[in-house]
């Protein structure tokens, strides 16, 4: 039986893991992001476009291109915010990225997205928004989003589909149509009604390094 857990209860978890039982962030983000690449390797992609966010979502994405280019596959990410308003954790693997020379775009305007080409990805990534995420998805990850869905690469959501409520699966604007999304440490809520479906796809859950018994026992869920 998969294990179900909010999204609050999950940001307790990570929380947990971070003061209660000593595991840096930045290990954490490290874990998952590898994990995600594992999955996605799996799945032979010739070359990846990761569409990131500001937030450590995005930074998720930022390790997912480091692990897939370490592996041989051809990477291009697009972000898009500034760099300068990236989460600490976030801008730690976007420096590293930087520093590995890994193709960057940062985008500025919806025509920097609708300019992207599909020849440099037949698979599409979404590490767009996470889990904290409120209300419709807007700007430049609107216009990314709109963008993926219009393109015929298979599409991965990390964590949850950028646009969907984990909570309640709702959908209160444009939402990444997800063939794979894969999925942190346990199922969401809305994963229970979507599952093998729009927007969600096929399932697939990722470690975050902890066992989970650990996890759930430090932040008192039971």
């Amino acid at each position: 039986m998969n294990q179900i857990f909010t999204c609050e209860q999950q940001r307790r978890l990570d929380r947990a893991a971070i003061d209660q039982l000593g595991v840096p962030s930045l290990i954490l983000m490290e874990n998952a992001g590898r994990g995600c690449a594992e999955i996605l390797l799996r799945m032979n992609p010739q070359k990846a476009l990761i569409l990131c966010g500001r937030g450590n979502n995005g930074g998720d994405g930022f390790v997912i291109a480091r692990h897939l280019a370490i592996s041989g596959v051809p990477v291009q990410v697009v972000l898009t915010d500034a760099p300068t308003r990236l989460s600490p954790d976030a801008a730690v693997n976007f420096s590293i990225l930087q520093h590995l020379k890994i193709p960057t775009v940062l985008a500025e305007s919806p025509a920097d997205i609708f300019d992207l080409t599909v020849e440099f990805g037949d698979v599409i990534v979404d590490a767009l928004l996470g889990t904290g995420s409120q209300g419709a998805p807007r700007g430049l990850i609107a216009a990314a989003i709109v963008w993926a869905n219009g393109q015929a690469s298979r599409r991965i959501a990390i964590d949850l589909p950028s646009g969907l409520c984990g909570d309640t699966g709702t959908i209160a604007g444009d939402c990444f149509q997800a063939d794979v999304t894969i999925t942190m440490v346990a199922w969401k809520p809305a994963f229970c009604q979507l599952h093998d479906q729009t927007p969600v796809g096929r399932i697939t859950v990722v470690p975050i390094g902890v066992p989970l018994q650990a996890l759930l026992d430090a932040a008192g869920i039971c």
